[in-house]
């Protein structure tokens, strides 16, 4: 059974976070790491934490599991309350949008 939410991918070399959400949170995680692992990944700073520090200190976590309508919703709620605790995050992007 698939799970729809957010979840966050921890860096703990340097404790920076990817917060991401998808309607399949296992199968989205097998695509990171599949494309960290072929440097082929859509987030350059990601791949450079995966490249300085390597898959050990790469972890997922799920933060919320959501329906579909609320995903993007919660995506950005999670990114807005872990950038105000000074968690300093890998998104490239300020906004949630897909």
């Amino acid at each position: 059974m698939s799970q729809c939410g957010v979840y966050q991918i921890l860096c703990a070399g340097n404790v920076r976070v990817y917060v991401g959400s998808s309607r399949n949170i296992k199968r989205r995680w097998s695509e990171h790491k599949r494309e960290l692992l072929c440097e082929r990944h859509h987030n350059q700073p990601l791949q450079n934490c995966f490249k300085k520090y390597g898959i050990d200190s790469i972890h997922l976590s799920v933060l919320e599991i959501t329906s579909m309508d609320q995903r993007l919703e919660r995506e950005q709620f999670w990114m807005n309350k872990l950038s105000n605790t000074g968690r300093r995050l890998l998104n490239a992007a300020t906004k949630a949008d897909r």
